[in-house]
């Protein structure tokens, strides 16, 4: 038997909830929302014949089921804008995340904006997470090296490692995957490394959310070595 609106609704209300509300050492924040281009609401566009508007019930629900806010912008005065979303998402994301939007992306949304003649809006998912981890890694066996994001692209970063330990891993002919469980066992950073070298994209063209999950159902707690880890968590 199918979900209806209503239970899919009340499901991610309650999974929204429950996340932003976690405990055990974790700390999340997901914060969502509509930044809607002013002309819009409050401006009948004669020449086009159309007026939007937001209704009042669709921004109330939204705030209440899932935190979101709707906030109305000019996205004509460019830097404004940018100064508006980015110090939304630096709030969300306690500092995280600084520079979320650049004027030069602005100048681009509001080029399609006004050639597109409708309704305009941006939505911005922001999403604040920090946890202690299940198995430490320890400072001391930290070390640089060169990270290549592609064969083109290297850079310089460090490294964790750390000696055998009982991780959640599997693999497959494509790929290997090693779960980085937090302390609070609900949560865990899931990793998929490609068997070959620079081969991350013919490894997500097979990586659908059936085989995802197909993976993450085979994980078994196994003695791992993590030779190199880089350090961006």
């Amino acid at each position: 038997m199918g979900a209806n609106d209503k239970d899919i609704k009340d499901f991610y209300s309650s999974l929204s909830n429950d996340i932003r509300n976690s405990t055990n050492g974790v700390i999340t924040n997901i914060a969502n929302a509509f930044f809607l281009q002013n002309i819009f609401i409050h401006v009948t566009f004669t020449q086009f014949s159309k007026k939007y508007t937001i209704a009042k019930q669709f921004a109330d629900t939204i705030h209440q089921l899932y935190a979101a806010k709707v906030e109305v912008l000019d996205f004509d005065q460019i830097q404004e804008t940018a100064k508006t979303i980015n110090a939304f998402v630096d709030k969300t994301t306690k500092g995280k995340i600084k520079d979320f939007i650049h004027d030069d992306m602005v100048k681009v949304l509001w080029a399609v904006m006004t050639n597109a003649l409708d309704a305009f809006s941006l939505v911005v998912n922001a999403i604040y997470f920090t946890a202690k981890w299940e198995y430490v890694f320890f400072k001391e066996m930290t070390s640089n090296a060169t990270f290549y994001s592609s064969e083109n692209q290297q850079r310089e970063i460090e490294f964790l490692k750390e000696s055998e330990e009982y991780r959640y891993y599997t693999e497959d002919e494509r790929v290997q995957v090693l779960s980085l469980r937090y302390k609070d066992t609900s949560y865990a950073f899931n990793v998929f490394l490609p068997r070959k070298r620079f081969a991350l994209e013919e490894v997500k063209r097979h990586l659908d959310g059936e085989m995802v999950q197909k993976l993450l159902s085979k994980l078994k707690r196994t003695y791992v070595t993590v030779t190199a880890f880089p350090q961006i968590i």
